[in-house]
């Protein structure tokens, strides 16, 4: 709900200024990816992956308040921070919990079924937000607070809905041994590979405001930015299940090559073709290649990971990401403002099919095995 007003808030009521704005969100966005892979390792050295969810998600509902109350940069700063915090703290141990809740062979479909959810309510988030801002908008200042308090709701019942979820119970085995924190030892050379594949993934795959910006820079106008949020997370959600079911069945890597290729013609859409009418068209397929790669990636992760350090194989694949993206927006803002609109989107290109060709020469498909799987395991997951 907040994503595509905050950028806004900042600037129209704020009065923050552009490099302020990414300063936000690359201090918010480093923190919360280096969290990830301690949060990641945390869960695996306690076992317990409930309590470290919990206290994520309940760090970013208070942020939502926060964001509300604001009246300075520097708060906005504060609860920003505070929301990627929380999304540090609890990604990792989420993932690992779905992961270890659900047959092995159909973890593609699951955490289709996740990232599906998560978008559904972005998109109702979204709608929320364009009725309000519709019906309310002679007050830009009031109207934008009011959606951000009205955020806070949704956001402290997925904190209250988590507590009743049992805990898959976690057994090592014998021959398992504990091992030291930035001990990379236990991953396997192909997880490697999949982890350079990842970085530059995350390089390309630039934040969305790269996309609205682009938009408006074409002369959309400015009513219409959370319409073209709202198709992007439309296509985004309707495809996200079906990739990982169909991943489950003809394998993560297919899938994967065919989104990056679609990614990179996405790009230079964006860079050369786009107008008003082909603009929805280019978020429409933007939304699709973020579908088909999300859940899909998450579950070859889950993979190739050891039982025993499946958190912290998370961890350190979301912090991968988390810089990469980090320092591909940063290198993207730089290109953009030096060269022009478009040379960000060919440069995204290029580190996408670069991730096509390193995933396609060096990383052979993952053999997946089912497990022992009962309905006791499953209500773990869905309870």
């Amino acid at each position: 709900m907040i994503f595509p007003i905050l950028p806004i808030f900042l600037k129209n009521v704020l009065g923050a200024p552009f490099i302020v704005i990414g300063l936000i969100e690359g201090v918010a966005e480093g923190l919360g990816s280096i969290l990830k892979y301690f949060s990641g390792y945390l869960s695996d050295k306690i076992r317990k992956r409930k309590g470290l969810t919990i206290i994520g998600y309940a760090l970013s509902a208070s942020s939502k308040f926060i964001f509300a109350i604001a009246n300075s940069s520097l708060i906005v700063l504060a609860a920003r921070t505070l929301d990627r915090t929380g999304k540090g703290i609890r990604t990792a141990p989420r993932d690992a919990l779905i992961a270890e809740s659900v047959d092995p062979k159909e973890r593609g479909k699951y955490f289709g079924i996740h990232r599906a959810s998560d978008t559904a309510g972005a998109v109702l988030g979204t709608l929320i937000a364009i009725v309000i801002l519709y019906l309310l908008e002679n007050n830009i200042s009031g109207t934008l607070r009011m959606i951000l308090f009205i955020s806070f709701i949704p956001a402290s019942l997925s904190v209250l809905l988590l507590l009743p979820v049992k805990e898959v119970a976690s057994t090592r085995s014998k021959q398992f041994k504990d091992h030291k924190l930035f001990d990379f030892g236990t991953l396997s050379p192909r997880f490697k590979k999949v982890l350079i594949v990842a970085s530059l993934f995350g390089l390309a795959n630039y934040s969305y405001a790269f996309y609205i910006l682009r938009a408006d820079d074409i002369g959309i106008m400015l009513f219409l930015i959370p319409v073209v949020y709202l198709i992007y997370n439309i296509f985004y959600a309707a495809s996200v299940y079906p990739a990982g079911k169909l991943s489950d069945k003809i394998g993560r890597k297919p899938l994967l090559l065919s989104a990056f290729v679609l990614f990179a013609l996405v790009n230079l859409g964006f860079a050369f073709v786009i107008n008003d009418i082909t603009v929805w068209v280019l978020f429409a397929l933007y939304g699709l290649f973020i579908g088909l790669t999300d859940g899909v990636f998450k579950a070859f992760i889950s993979d190739l990971a050891v039982r025993e350090h499946r958190g912290e194989a998370f961890g350190i694949y979301h912090t991968t990401i988390g810089l990469a993206t980090l320092g591909g927006n940063v290198l993207g803002g730089l290109v953009w403002q030096l060269f022009g609109a478009i040379w960000p989107f060919i440069l995204s290109s290029v580190w996408i099919l670069i991730a096509a060709f390193v995933l396609l020469t060096k990383v052979q498909p993952v053999a997946q095995k089912k497990e022992a799987f009962t309905a006791d395991k499953f209500r773990g997951y869905r309870a």
